[in-house]
């Protein structure tokens, strides 16, 4: 080999050696599990790209919280205790390349929720406001009304607002939970009062109308669709139905002679009002005595008062008057002029179709006269004559309701009133298709939860004519559709519902063995729609109510199904306590902490969870307050602590350690857990038995202190054909997680040789 190719080759591994970092770097990673997480929350990691080992440091702000110096794990957890900016730093010691990862820890996910502070009257819509802090925004507010413990709505927000409207009085509570980005919850509630609503009434100006009669307009509020009605002949009314805050305009007809008393009837359901109409004989001023001579008279048409009665066109009205006059108009239709002649002439716009009325005021220095002009509505309005809706088969599958209407043939335009909806839906007739009889087909998009009373109601140039009630319930009722069983969840003190109906169900009872109705949990005021998914084309939805445990209904009355209730218990979850997680290291234990000294307190508090107890004393924190008297220098007095225990929970222990295999096993059968020290210095959990008996299941609330003192044995896994297989490395059990804050693994769960176990004496707890 020459000497120039020799040093080039030299040159060339110079190169190499000197990019290696770089290159090591460039492939190096370090990801999280998330950017953001509320204190308390774990922060997940893992390498890549390297072998290691590798040093670990963490900082928050500027401040190094904690640091290994060196290990091999590549993935591990961290869980902040304090809010604010953190930075993770993993460095690759075989290279040097280090890599910085941010994250933010954000305070605890707190609820406010602001409503009514009074109660609100039936009807009225009450608002809530939810605002959350902390935690991951954005976030999705969840609201849900109950009534007794039954739910009865429920709506998604994410601005947190929500609106409710009670159609009854009622007692209810607004619950709010809030979900982060993160899935940490918050929750919230509010109770809320609904008195007595107002009921019907309408707001109008029901003083007399004078002689030249008018139109003036009315306010209708009603829980529902209203009707109107009137049979005296001097008044005419412009529709005769209409929603909650439809307007209601009444004309009366001018009269210069005659006075009229008469009403207008205003229905809803059940209640009824009637509203005065008074037309007075005269022009409402009092009359004047005069001593003046007669030349200061003022007449029209020999007249102090002219009715021109279905006024068209123009005329010419002769005007008296000893002195100079004028005449004043504010009706934009009639049009007053002087002629020639010095008379008066007026003209008037034609009929728009709805009847209306307005005067002419004529006036010298002494008199006053007046030119009553009416034009009455021009044609009769359209008529609705039929109705049919089509309750065919698989109804309730459907987004829409197909009705046939029969209308008269001067009708433009098809008007349907729905009590779920705040506006009328509306067919014009250019747009729909019309038989020769006079049949329109239109399709009604189902809004309704239960029984709705629809108006059908046809519309011309003259206004809106009659119209057709059709009550809908009876229909929907045969196409509601129900699962084959409804599962109820027991949850301590409540139990959970669970059935799949479709929009059209209206009602919900409960029934107990004897088929007696308890009552009923939904009904037409409740929103099924809510539950409808789109995934399955809004046909069906499963639907919850939450109902205390007491009244637990043997079976559901869904329209004229009977559907099965099938009750199961809800599966508890257990926790998994990890001692080296870094969150006990401030939690005290007399004079140590949890996580120094606390595996005993994590192995009770293990075997309480799973022998049915609940409740925040059962929590380690609390049992290390309870049992602080149990830790000595030594550490912790087992035998102290289960047999203290024992007397406060209630089950049976004994002081004496067990140490006969077939002893064990019996109690094994009989549901016995045992508290037992594992390894030197450190006590775990013996809760299950393999069906060989030659295995015995392990909960250990720290992985590290037993695997690195274990002696004689191994820690075993099962796997899924049931074969134990053993562990050499702690990454290798399920769930095991590594915490560089500690530099140990957590809490899991694994199995050991029943001879190791029997061999080490157990300590045993069995419920009574």
């Amino acid at each position: 080999m020459s000497r120039t190719r020799t040093l080039c080759m030299l040159f060339l591994l110079l190169v190499l050696l000197a990019l290696r970092p770089v290159l090591s770097e460039g492939a190096f990673e370090v990801a999280l599990g998330s950017d953001t997480v509320c204190i308390g929350e774990t922060v997940s990691f893992s390498v890549n790209g390297a072998e290691g080992p590798f040093r670990y440091a963490m900082y928050l702000g500027s401040t190094q919280l904690f640091q290994v110096a060196e290990t091999d794990r590549t993935s591990g957890a961290y869980i902040p205790q304090k809010p604010g900016s953190y930075l993770f730093r993993a460095t690759d010691l075989a290279t040097g390349s280090e890599k910085d990862v941010p994250f933010t820890v954000t305070g605890e996910l707190t609820l406010s929720m602001s409503g009514p502070e009074e109660a609100l009257a039936a009807g009225d819509a009450a608002v809530f406001f939810a605002e959350a802090s902390g935690g991951d925004g954005p976030y999705t507010y969840q609201f849900t009304v109950t009534e007794n413990r039954v739910t009865l709505y429920g709506r998604t927000s994410l601005d947190g607002q929500f609106v409710y409207t009670a159609a009854k009085p009622c007692e209810l509570t607004v619950h709010c939970t809030v979900t982060d980005r993160q899935g940490t919850s918050a929750s919230a509630q509010q109770h809320l009062i609904v008195s007595e609503g107002p009921g019907l009434s309408a707001d109008g100006d029901l003083s007399p109308f004078y002689l030249y009669g008018g139109t003036r307009t009315f306010v209708v509020h009603a829980p529902g669709i209203w009707t109107a009605s009137c049979d005296d002949d001097f008044i005419r009314l412009s529709t005769d139905c209409g929603a909650d805050g439809g307007e209601l305009d009444i004309t009366v007809l001018p009269d210069a002679k005659t006075a009229a008393q008469g009403s207008v009837s205003i229905v809803c359901g059940a209640t009824r009002i009637d509203l005065p109409i008074t037309r007075l004989a005269t022009d409402g001023i009092e009359k004047e005595v005069s001593l003046k001579s007669s030349e200061d008279t003022l007449t029209v048409d020999g007249e102090n008062l002219f009715v021109w009665t279905n006024a068209e066109g123009a005329r010419n009205f002769s005007i008296v008057s000893a002195s100079p006059w004028y005449a004043t108009c504010e009706e934009s239709w009639i049009h007053a002029d002087v002629n020639l002649d010095g008379n008066l002439s007026v003209s008037v716009d034609p009929c728009p179709g709805a009847a209306r009325s307005g005067h002419i005021h004529v006036t010298n220095d002494a008199a006053h006269a007046y030119i009553s002009i009416y034009q009455p509505s021009i044609g009769l309005t359209a008529s609705v004559t039929d109705v049919i809706l089509d309750a065919s088969a698989g109804l309730s599958y459907q987004d829409t309701l197909t009705a046939r209407v029969w209308l008269s043939a001067d009708a433009d335009r098809l008007i349907v009133y729905t009590s779920s909806r705040a506006e009328p839906i509306t067919f014009e007739k250019k747009d729909v298709r019309i038989s020769e009889d006079g049949m329109w087909t239109v399709r009604i998009p189902l809004e309704m939860s239960g029984q709705e009373e629809w108006l059908f109601a046809a519309q011309n140039f003259a206004g809106i004519g009659s119209m057709q009630l059709v009550t809908v319930s009876a229909l929907m009722e045969e196409a509601m559709f129900a699962s084959e069983s409804a599962k109820a969840v027991l949850d301590e003190d409540e139990c959970t519902i669970t059935v799949r109906v479709t929009s059209s169900v209206s009602a919900v009872a409960l029934l107990n063995e004897s088929s007696a109705e308890y009552g009923t949990v939904l009904d037409t005021d409740a929103d099924i729609d809510q539950y409808i998914s789109p995934a399955n084309h809004g046909r069906y939805a499963d639907w919850t109510i939450t109902l205390p445990k007491e009244h637990v209904p043997s079976a559901l009355r869904i329209g004229r199904e009977t559907v099965p209730v099938v009750v199961e218990e809800k599966e508890r979850p257990i926790p998994v306590f990890n001692q080296f997680d870094g969150s006990w290291a401030d939690v005290s234990y007399r004079h140590s902490s949890l996580e120094t000294s606390g595996c005993a307190i994590f192995t009770l508090s293990s075997a309480l969870y799973r022998l049915g107890f609940t409740g925040d004393d059962i929590r380690p924190e609390n049992l290390a307050k309870t049992y602080a008297f149990c830790l000595v220098d030594g550490g912790t007095l087992n035998s102290t602590l289960v047999g203290n225990a024992a007397k406060a929970f209630g089950f049976r222990t004994r002081y004496n350690l067990y140490e006969d295999k077939k002893e064990i096993v019996s109690l094994f059968e009989q549901g016995a857990l045992f508290s037992f020290s594992i390894v030197k210095g450190h006590i775990a959990l013996a809760d299950g038995l393999s069906e060989d008996q030659s295995m015995v299941h392990i909960v250990d609330s720290a992985l590290s202190a037993t695997f690195t003192r274990i002696d004689g044995t191994r820690l075993f896994n099962r796997e899924a054909d049931g074969a134990f297989t053993p562990v050499s490395d702690l990454e290798q059990i399920p769930g095991a997680v590594y915490y560089p804050e500690t530099d140990a693994y957590s809490g899991g769960s694994y199995w050991l040789p029943i001879d190791y176990v029997v061999s080490r004496g157990v300590r045993l707890i069995l419920l009574k």
